[in-house]
């Protein structure tokens, strides 16, 4: 049975009304007013509902959905399943990158857009994991894994930005570097409490210095 797609609300209606402008015009110089007129709203349909700051942050859910767009694939290494579902939130990124490269230079020159980043660079990380199936484990080590890839997408962000051939090969390089090294980090960090626990007389089972790197990245 094929699922409806829900209607669009307003925060939607606006946020691409808003991407469409930004292409446009600077987004300093657009009006609260010619977004709600773009899309098609009455300004006051979008009262308590989002500002123009809200709709720049709005962008990050936006893009973070594209990772889950498609299943993991299982058979892939957990680094290759993550790479995969990071790239799909950069190449939707690029459909509409005139208007998002527009709004998202208007957050990084405010300090609350800033803060809001923050945090919704912790969410980004966490549906990484989920949209590519690496989302169980120990909590230290899921903790280390959401840490890495907060940073990752922060530098992989940067690089896309100035990513402008259209073949995404600094945005890719940024991020594989980006992967390789968390998954080293994790390998170490996981032999460093193996010899930790074995030191402490825990009656654990240590890994096996032959487990590759899929286990090293998702393993408890």
């Amino acid at each position: 049975m094929t699922k409806s797609k829900p209607e669009k609300s307003p925060l939607d209606l606006a946020l691409e009304a808003a991407i469409k402008l930004a292409s446009e015009s600077r987004w300093q110089d657009i009006s609260f007013r010619e977004i709600a007129d773009e899309a098609g709203l009455h300004l006051t349909d979008l009262y308590g509902v989002t500002d123009k700051a809200k709709l720049v942050s709005a962008l990050e859910p936006w893009a973070d959905k594209a990772m889950s767009a498609e299943t993991a694939d299982i058979s892939e290494t957990p680094r290759e399943r993550l790479f995969d579902a990071i790239m799909r939130r950069f190449e939707h990124m690029e459909t509409e990158r005139a208007g998002v490269l527009s709004m998202i230079q208007g957050r990084d020159r405010t300090p609350r857009g800033i803060a809001k980043l923050v945090i919704a660079r912790r969410k980004t990380a966490d549906w990484a994991m989920t949209a590519a199936s690496v989302d169980t484990g120990d909590a230290l080590r899921m903790g280390a894994m959401r840490l890495g890839l907060i940073r990752i997408t922060a530098r992989t962000e940067t690089a896309w930005k100035s990513d402008d051939a259209g073949d995404y090969a600094r945005t890719m390089a940024t991020l594989d570097a980006g992967l390789v090294e968390m998954e080293e980090r994790l390998g170490q960090f996981s032999k460093f409490r193996s010899r930790f626990r074995s030191g402490s007389g825990s009656s654990e089972v240590t890994s096996s210095p032959h487990e590759g790197h899929q286990e090293e990245m998702s393993e408890a």
